[in-house]
């Protein structure tokens, strides 16, 4: 590849040389950092064993109670299988600037997850002074056992599967995370100061 660079075939300033990679531009410290929080058990809830292939996914809009476990049965395919993920809603607080039914009407984690909760629970969230924060509780409650350890862990999981398959399904799971911590109150930051001190 070089020797056609050369030959003016490609512009040799544009090429990586493999050495660049493997002499270890990221040191073992900067992979730790970004990936200390990805524990066995987080693994173990996206269906990640040891050995198995993972392949990258992309968001199927599905019908019923429990879409994201009927998602984790039927997402195993020939060739590996893709992560599923919970549905993450995104739903910031009433503004004049920022309405909050513009979020809940075309974000699509948001409409799934509240398709799943009863007429009652759907509308104490929207009652609530602070949505977002209680969101964020709910979040970690249901789905990462009320360790913020594991949210943390599941960002910088979808986060590389991303970075490194091209998994759209999990950009939008690293993206609706996000979303999801930033819509919650300065007295949720308060709440949970570790997750946000990370």
């Amino acid at each position: 590849l070089l020797k056609t660079a050369s030959n003016g075939g490609i512009d040799p300033r544009r090429i990586v040389p493999y050495e660049r990679f493997i002499t270890g531009q990221q040191p073992v410290e900067k992979w730790n950092e970004m990936t200390g929080y990805i524990s066995q058990t987080l693994l173990n809830r996206r269906g990640i064993v040891s050995g198995s292939k993972i392949i990258p996914g992309a968001f199927e809009e599905e019908d019923g109670d429990d879409a994201y476990t009927s998602s984790i049965k039927t997402r195993k395919g020939i060739d590996g299988s893709s992560i599923c993920y919970p549905p993450i809603p995104c739903i910031q607080g009433s503004s004049a600037s920022f309405p909050m039914h513009i979020s809940r009407a075309s974000h699509a984690g948001t409409k799934r997850y509240l398709s799943n909760l009863s007429p009652s629970d759907r509308t104490a969230l929207f009652m609530d002074a602070e949505p977002g924060s209680k969101i964020l509780d709910i979040v970690l409650k249901e789905n990462y056992e009320g360790r913020w350890e594991e949210l943390v862990g599941d960002i910088q999981l979808s986060f590389l599967l991303f970075l490194h398959l091209g998994c759209l399904s999990s950009f939008e799971h690293w993206r609706d995370c996000i979303s999801m911590l930033s819509f919650a109150s300065f007295t949720a930051v308060l709440a949970h100061m570790e997750l946000y001190a990370c």
